[in-house]
């Protein structure tokens, strides 16, 4: 074939070559474009199935809120969730169209989210009409964690089978933009190689050793590369076993130790090229967790990846050290292979004694608090986010639980709906004591005094809070008050009359004396004396004398108003102090005391007849007098009346100013 023959073949075959790779271009970037749109579709359908998840959570999340606080905002976000929520459930419809599993999917996904919504709407229609959460409510809002709960996993199947979709149609997007370069790229070499062809017959020799050589090169460059990245990988390989904390040992088929760290030598004289004999848990002294009984070398974990090509995670033994000391540890095993046969196995030992040992003291410190708080006489609960944790027995039993029943429960709503909001506003103290009212599961209260604090349990901020019932504390208070009250009476009353005494006249006449004098008004204190009391102790006894003190008493509290203080200073003599009294009233006062005597005497049959004289002191706002004072006056008064009197019977009572 001639030079001219040759050079129209090459460019026949490369016109070919050009129309056949610029068809491929096409074709693929038609391909390309179409499978970026599905692949936005698919992501869009995610995010859809996302913001409906989203978008629940809100819904349920506002409502809590209410529902825990009784506050309106709280339904912001439940609101704006339920109007988005019906778009966000029709772009879910759609994604049933993908396939029959999507479909069922889909379907529930909008049942649940429908009944979960109209579970909300009812709660919440429920706590406005009532501020407590009744039982059945709590059940509900269970009910609805199950819903949520059966929400997600529909939620989460829709939204594995719409990763699967997109990361499909990543990869097909990523196969066909592949192709795309491809044929972009093998239409460019053509291109060029069009340009070379016609540069071939010039400089076709020239380049092609020119290449060649450049080639050379970078193999030789990229050879270079690969050995420093291969001893880069190994160092960092020798430096990780070097300073990691676990050991690590690595033993070919005949049982030779190929590789070892320095951790694991502590563990055991290891070194390279030792040889591990199959009785290796006597070599190097193991035992089964119980740290008796010795290790079975056939269920050795190296021995097993060695001999079966098995792994095994988290093997418990125990080793003696060579300080002497038996430790814990875990061992993971694996097999390591080429060509599907075992050559060698890697062993990674973890110490986890200490960790052990911890875990042990946290079970042994929250076994003696249990014990303390179960014998405790106070009831003991701890909260964390205002929720109970854990209470003691005393705690659940005082309000008619079960063990175990209030966890979960909101704790402030074990006291009484009108000390809510104020201990609301407390525990937010670091150290708080008070008295309030906790509310039992049928309804009563009883008293109690709380002690709390904020505390830190397994690394959680929770508070604690010991209860003390004071009903019987609070009872025998009271009866210490009443018998208080009950002795302060006995030393201020007459105990012949029942009328005050002089020191229950001088302690509450003075009281009201000065109330009359802030409130501006006149007022009065009388004296009265029973006149002839002589005589009837004489003749007829003194306890007949007794009954003649005891018919004035019942007299002047008959005068008198309820309000005013009526006195037996002593013997015969008795005082008034008499509030909204002036000068002008002071007759009349005594004419009804002369009434009332005269309708005794007619009518008592007593074999004497009273007489009483009286005497009176006004005091006015303008010229305030003290109460000692006024006792004076009136006193004089009714001596002076006691004098002037004509006849047994009559009363003379002249008022001093």
């Amino acid at each position: 074939m001639t030079p001219e023959h040759s050079r129209s073949l090459r460019w026949i075959v490369t016109l070919g070559a050009v129309l056949a790779t610029a068809l491929f271009s096409f074709l693929n970037g038609r391909r390309y474009v179409e499978q970026e749109a599905l692949l936005g579709a698919a992501v869009r359908s995610r995010g859809s199935l996302v913001e409906t998840l989203s978008l629940m959570k809100d819904a349920e999340t506002g409502a809590r809120g209410f529902l825990l606080t009784g506050n309106e905002a709280f339904l912001e976000p439940y609101d704006s969730a339920r109007s988005d929520i019906r778009a966000a459930l029709a772009e879910v419809t759609k994604l049933g169209d993908e396939s029959s599993e999507q479909r069922a999917h889909a379907s529930e996904v909008t049942r649940l989210a429908r009944l979960k919504l109209d579970m909300l709407s009812r709660l919440i229609a429920n706590k406005r009409s009532g501020p407590v959460i009744d039982p059945q409510s709590v059940a509900q809002l269970e009910r609805g964690k199950t819903i949520m709960d059966s929400l997600r996993v529909e939620v989460a199947g829709m939204v594995t089978h719409a990763d699967n979709v997109v990361a499909r149609r990543r990869r097909d997007a990523a196969a066909a933009s592949l192709h795309l370069e491809l044929g972009l790229g093998g239409a460019l070499g053509i291109a060029l190689l069009l340009v070379l062809v016609v540069l071939s017959d010039a400089r076709g020799e020239a380049r092609r050793a020119s290449e060649l050589n450049e080639q050379l090169e970078r193999d030789v460059d990229a050879r270079k590369q690969a050995e420093l990245r291969l001893r880069e990988q190994t160092d960092l390989l020798e430096s990780v076993l070097n300073n990691i904390g676990d050991a690590v040992l690595v033993v070919d088929r005949e049982r030779r130790i190929v590789m070892v760290n320095p951790a694991a030598r502590k563990i055991a004289p290891y070194s390279v090229g030792l040889h591990l004999s199959p009785e290796w848990s006597k070599q190097v002294e193991t035992y089964l967790p119980d740290g008796q009984t010795r290790f079975p070398p056939e269920r050795g974990p190296l021995t097993m990846a060695l001999r079966d090509g098995v792994s095994s995670d988290s093997v418990e033994m125990m080793i003696r050290v060579p300080t002497g000391e038996l430790r814990t540890f875990s061992l993971t095993a694996r097999p390591i292979s080429n060509d599907g046969v075992t050559v060698a196995a890697v062993g990674v030992f973890r110490d986890t004694t200490d960790i052990q040992r911890a875990a042990k003291q946290v079970l042994e410190n929250e076994y003696r608090y249990r014990v303390l708080s179960e014998a405790s006489f106070e009831a003991v609960a701890i909260t964390r986010a205002g929720l109970i944790w854990d209470t003691n027995e005393n705690f659940s039993r005082w309000l008619g639980y079960e063990p175990g029943e209030l966890v979960g429960t909101q704790g402030v709503l074990l006291f009484a709906e009108e000390e809510r909001e104020r201990l609301l506003n407390l525990v937010i103290e670091d150290e708080v004591a008070y008295e309030s009212r906790m509310l039992r599961r049928d309804g009563t209260t009883f008293p109690v005094e709380v002690r709390s604090r904020f505390a830190t349990l397994r690394d959680e901020r929770v508070r604690i809070a010991v209860v003390r019932d004071v009903t019987e504390k609070q009872r025998r208070e009271a009866e210490l008050m009443e018998k208080s009250q009950q002795l302060l009476m006995l030393s201020l009353r007459d105990e012949l009359t029942g009328l005050y005494n002089r020191r229950g006249f001088v302690e509450t006449a003075a009281h009201q004396l000065k109330s009359a004098l802030r409130a501006g008004e006149p007022c009065a204190v009388f004296f009265a004396d029973l006149n002839g009391m002589k005589q009837i102790n004489d003749q007829l006894g003194h306890e007949m004398g007794d009954h003649a003190l005891r018919a004035a008493a019942s007299i002047l509290t008959g005068v008198f108003r309820p309000s005013d203080v009526v006195a037996r200073l002593g013997g015969d003599e008795f005082a008034i102090f008499k509030g909204e009294c002036d000068q002008t009233y002071v007759p009349g006062v005594v004419d009804r005391i002369e009434h009332a005597v005269s309708e005794y005497n007619e009518t008592s049959g007593s074999p004497y007849r009273l007489s009483i004289s009286a005497g009176a002191a006004v005091c006015e706002p303008q010229d305030p007098r003290d109460l000692a004072t006024l006792m004076q006056a009136a006193d004089a008064n009714m001596y002076e009346a006691k004098r002037s009197r004509h006849r047994r019977m009559s009363i003379r009572v002249r008022s001093s100013s």
